[in-house]
Formats: structure tokens, C-alpha cells, sequence
């Protein structure tokens, strides 16, 4: 990215980009495959924990919270019951203060691939229900799996994301500008550009 492209393009690039990540690797995926009868359940969950907050607040240290996230591939430790191990996510993100809080969202995480191995569905004691993705209107789609400091976040979530909405949201900036800006850091990654690059103009090249 060039040094004039500021943190308010970054952070609505960051946005869209992550919708028409979700919609192209998850949400969209689930639509398709639930829509034929003989289809086994699917379950589709979306990792919060990390997310950056508007308003500053978040269980990973700063600036680790604004420039991070819930970063890709950051669930993997929660899955495999491995906070202790050292790496990059664990040396930057994990700390004393946030250790109750990751530790309980990890054993609910693991509770339910066990409930999953044992008995086909993610289950297990006292936690909330992980329902199948349905495609019915105001049905639960994806289970978030979050926590603060302290406690899980963990509850469904009926709001699917597809690249139409994604690309509404795109032209919904009011500021022509920062829409085109952001177009432009959207053109720089080869999983958005072909979506939202308007040909010929601009041809997703990498090399």
C-alpha cells in the first residue's frame, strides 16, 4: 500500500474484504449445499475472539487488537488445546490478563469437536446449541465463538453474508473518494480483486 493510503481506507477495506472472504469461503458454500434434501447438516462458525472494537476495547494488547484481529488462522490453538505452545500468535496476543478467557472459550471449542467426533453433532455439556446452517430466513446460520477476559461469547448468528451484500456495502461509502480508495486495496489482494475489479479497467495480474 502506498504511504497515502490511510487507516479509515484500511479499516473499511478490512471490512469488506473480510465479508467477501466469509461469503466466498463460508456463507456462500453453506446456501449452496443446503439447498439439496439429501445434504447432511452443515455447521459453519465464525472465531471473534480478537476482534478489534470501534471504541478501542478488545482482549489482545494493542496495537496487536487494531492491526490483528481475529486473524487468520488465530482459532487454530483454541482447537488443538494448545494456548501454552510459543509462536507468533501466542508471543503477541496471549496474555495472563486475557488467559480465563481464551482457556474457557478453548474447552467449549474442544467440547464441541468431541461432541462432533462422538456423536456426529457438536455438542456437549452446557454449551450453547450449535445448530445447522438453514437457509429459512431469520434461522441460525453460524455459531460465533468468542470471548472477553473473563467468559465465553458464544451464540448463533442469523445473518448471511453474500458477495451481493458485500458489494452493496462497497458502494454504500458515501464518500466517493474513500469508495474508490478502497476499491483500490480491494484490487491489490487476488481473493477480492476478481470480484471487484471492473473490467478491462484493471487486470488481476499477480505475479
Amino acid at each position: 500500500w502506498s504511504s497515502d493510503v490511510c487507516s479509515s481506507d484500511l479499516n473499511a477495506a478490512a471490512d469488506i474484504g473480510g465479508m467477501l472472504w466469509k461469503a466466498a469461503g463460508a456463507d456462500e458454500l453453506a446456501l449452496m449445499l443446503a439447498e439439496h434434501s439429501d445434504q447432511p447438516p452443515v455447521y459453519v462458525y465464525q472465531f471473534g475472539w480478537g476482534r478489534y472494537r470501534p471504541d478501542g476495547s478488545g482482549v489482545t494488547p494493542q496495537p496487536w487488537n487494531y492491526y490483528m484481529g481475529a486473524a487468520h488462522a488465530l482459532d487454530i490453538p483454541f482447537f488443538l488445546d494448545n494456548l501454552d505452545k510459543p509462536g507468533f500468535f501466542a508471543d503477541i496476543n496471549f496474555t495472563e490478563t486475557n488467559l480465563p478467557g481464551r482457556e474457557a472459550l478453548s474447552a467449549a471449542i474442544v467440547g464441541y469437536i468431541q461432541g462432533f467426533i462422538a456423536t456426529g453433532e457438536p455438542a456437549g455439556d452446557d454449551l450453547p446449541a450449535w445448530q445447522p446452517w438453514s437457509n429459512n430466513p431469520g434461522d441460525g446460520k453460524y455459531l460465533v465463538l468468542d470471548a472477553d477476559l473473563n467468559e465465553t461469547q458464544i451464540a448463533m448468528a442469523s445473518e448471511a453474508v453474500t458477495t451481493e451484500s458485500a458489494l452493496a456495502a462497497l458502494e454504500a461509502i458515501a464518500d466517493p473518494v474513500l469508495r474508490e480508495q478502497v476499491r483500490s486495496v480491494l484490487e491489490g489482494f487476488v481473493i477480492t480483486c476478481f470480484i471487484v475489479a471492473e473490467a478491462p479497467a484493471v487486470q488481476c495480474n499477480f505475479d
